[in-house]
């Protein structure tokens, strides 16, 4: 059984790409890990052989070829039967709310479904050519199905010594010249000290600048605070127990973590699957760079879905964040090439 990759790094040009056995756990390669952190859900593609956009418009041909098998679903996670209406998001928020304390957030999250068929190789190209600060990528495997996107929000990355992450948080449209409101900025504070006590649990010095930036991705920008973490001291096995601490994050779950898990499973009527978790390359004990997975498409024969959700507050007014789920949204399938 056998897997494959292609990524761009941020602010560069060039893809990557491969092809090979898919391994369970941590292994070298592209790791691709679940929302629910489960482990039976944490895959690693093993680089053997190159794979490129030849390839993937290769594999593309053959995927929606009526009668391949090699390609009939395997998965881990069931493709979400309808697309969230904006009845039902209300009605979830409302119930969300209703159990939110101040100071306290859930994550939202909507489904869009589609039954085109998707020019996968073009759609990445567009994605690149869109975004050039975000981490394009597309991974196929048995067990996950396939997935094209372009995620703005780094998870941890390790170059030489030093360890990099980011809290992003808050959502509105480009150009807008006025202050970020309350709302948002309480949503990014969250996440900032959420990721200060993580840091200080695995005892990695840090720094941060006292004041977020604007982070543009794409029509829309977030609250964005980079840090900086002196020392990689992280062993392979420290490693997979600090991700299960640091993902999802606050900005993909919210705060405290575990009621609001709870509260997605309680209002949700679909699975996450792998969206919120975290996707990117790895080499043990080498330099790594692992990206939230979001603003993505998950893709079936059948069709496409999309994820896209807000975080929820005390404060939070379920048209704004209907809205916010929709520029997300349209963020991305704006940009993809459908086949006609």
């Amino acid at each position: 059984m056998e897997g494959f990759f292609l990524y761009r790094l941020p602010d560069t040009s060039d893809f990557k790409g491969g092809k090979g056995p898919i391994h369970s756990g941590f292994s070298a390669g592209f790791i691709i890990s679940s929302f629910d952190n489960s482990p039976q859900a944490l895959l690693s593609i093993e680089k053997r052989r190159n794979f490129s956009f030849h390839d993937l418009i290769d594999f593309q041909n053959a995927f929606y070829q009526k009668g391949v098998t090699s390609y009939s679903p395997t998965r881990l996670f069931p493709f979400p039967s309808e697309t969230t209406s904006e009845t039902t998001h209300s009605r979830n928020i409302h119930t969300i709310k209703d159990s939110l304390l101040n100071g306290e957030k859930t994550i939202s999250c909507t489904v869009i479904k589609g039954d085109d068929r998707i020019d996968i190789a073009a759609s990445l190209l567009s994605l690149s050519t869109s975004f050039p600060k975000a981490f394009v990528f597309c991974f196929f495997t048995p067990q996950s199905g396939l997935w094209i996107g372009a995620s703005p929000e780094l998870l941890l990355k390790k170059d030489g010594e030093e360890l990099f992450t980011m809290a992003l948080a808050g959502t509105r449209p480009v150009g807008l010249n006025e202050e970020w409101d309350s709302k948002n900025l309480d949503e990014q504070g969250m996440v900032v000290r959420y990721i200060e006590d993580v840091l200080k649990k695995y005892h990695l010095p840090f720094h941060h600048p006292d004041t977020p930036i604007s982070k543009t991705a794409g029509p829309i920008e977030h609250l964005c605070t980079s840090f900086k973490i002196k020392g990689s001291g992280l062993s392979p096995d420290a490693l997979s127990k600090f991700l299960s601490d640091f993902s999802p994050t606050p900005a993909l779950c919210g705060l405290p973590k575990e009621k609001a898990y709870r509260l997605i499973k309680e209002s949700e009527n679909f699975s996450r699957g792998y969206y919120g978790g975290f996707v990117g390359p790895w080499q043990p004990l080498g330099d790594f760079s692992f990206f939230v997975l979001l603003r993505a498409l998950r893709i079936e024969k059948e069709g496409w879905c999309m994820y896209a959700g807000g975080g929820i507050t005390k404060y939070s007014e379920p048209e704004a964040e209907w809205m916010e789920t929709r520029r997300k949204a349209s963020s991305i399938i704006d940009r993809i090439a459908f086949i006609k």
